[in-house]
C-alpha cells in the first residue's frame, strides 16, 4: 500500500519494465511510474483521455494500449510521449492486446473479431482461419491473460475451446485442442490433493473407496513384480 492522490482515477490497466511499473488510468489523463526501489510515484499528464482503456502490451521501449472502440496508443518510455497509431472507424469492442514482430492483434471483448493490424503499413485484417469446432462459451471478454517462452504467446483459454499459441516473430496464429481427461483422470488428480479436506462434492463416497481400491491394485502388482525380480537374481 501507498499514499496516492488518484483524484477519483482508476488504474487496472499496467505493465512492469525493470523496477518500475507504469499504470495507465481508464478513466483520465494520466500515466503514473511506480518505482519497485524507491516506492516513489512519478506522474504524467497526457492531452487524450484514456477512455475505456481495456489492456496494454509491453515491448522494449513502448507500451501498447488498446481501447474498447479499437484505437491502438503507444506510450515511449524513453520520451514519456503517448501517440495514437491507430484509429478505428467504428466501436469494435476490443479487449486484449498482443504484439509481435509482425503484427498487432487485438482480441475480442463484447465484440466477436480477431483483428490483425500489419506494423509496416497499418493494414487491418479480420481472422478468419478458426479450427474446425471452434466456439465461444460466452460473450464478454474472451481472452484474458497470456504466458510467453521465448518463441510464443499463449493466451488462457477463457471462454473458448481451444488454447491459442501465437508465434513472436511471424505472428501465426495457431489453435491448439487440450486433451480433457476422463471422469476417473479428474477423479484421481483429485485423490492425489491430499493435503487440502476435499468434500463429498468433489469426490464421492463410492469414487474414493474405487480409487483406493485401484491404487491398492496397482501397488499389489508391483510388489508382484518386485517378489519376481528376487527370485530370478537369487536363481542367477
Amino acid at each position: 500500500m501507498i499514499d496516492y492522490e488518484a483524484e477519483g482515477q482508476t488504474f487496472f490497466v499496467g505493465a512492469q519494465k525493470n523496477n518500475i511499473v507504469w499504470l495507465f488510468s481508464t478513466n483520465g489523463f494520466r500515466v503514473v511510474s511506480f518505482n519497485l526501489d524507491t516506492l516513489q510515484c512519478e506522474k504524467y499528464e497526457v492531452d487524450v483521455e484514456l477512455k475505456e482503456l481495456m489492456d496494454c502490451y509491453i515491448e522494449e521501449d513502448k507500451v501498447y494500449l488498446s481501447m474498447r472502440n479499437g484505437c491502438v496508443y503507444v506510450w515511449d518510455l524513453n520520451t514519456f510521449k503517448l501517440s495514437l497509431i491507430r484509429k478505428s472507424k467504428e466501436d469494435e469492442q476490443v479487449g486484449t492486446i498482443v504484439v509481435t514482430e509482425k503484427n498487432i492483434i487485438l482480441f475480442p471483448a463484447m465484440g466477436k473479431d480477431i483483428i490483425l493490424i500489419d506494423r509496416n503499413n497499418h493494414q487491418r485484417t479480420t481472422y478468419s482461419d478458426y479450427p474446425k469446432g471452434f466456439r465461444y462459451q460466452i460473450n464478454e471478454r474472451k481472452y484474458r491473460g497470456y504466458c510467453e517462452n521465448m518463441n510464443y504467446i499463449f493466451l488462457a483459454m477463457r471462454s473458448a475451446n481451444h488454447i491459442l499459441q501465437i508465434d513472436k516473430k511471424t505472428g501465426k496464429l495457431t489453435w491448439k485442442k487440450p486433451v480433457i481427461p476422463d471422469d476417473y483422470e479428474l477423479k484421481k488428480e483429485t485423490l492425489k490433493m491430499w493435503k487440502r479436506q476435499l468434500t463429498e462434492t468433489q469426490l464421492s463416497g463410492k469414487d474414493f473407496i474405487q480409487l483406493i481400491y485401484e491404487k491398492e491394485k496397482e501397488e499389489m502388482s508391483l510388489e508382484e513384480i518386485r517378489i519376481g525380480e528376487k527370485i530370478w537374481n537369487a536363481v542367477n
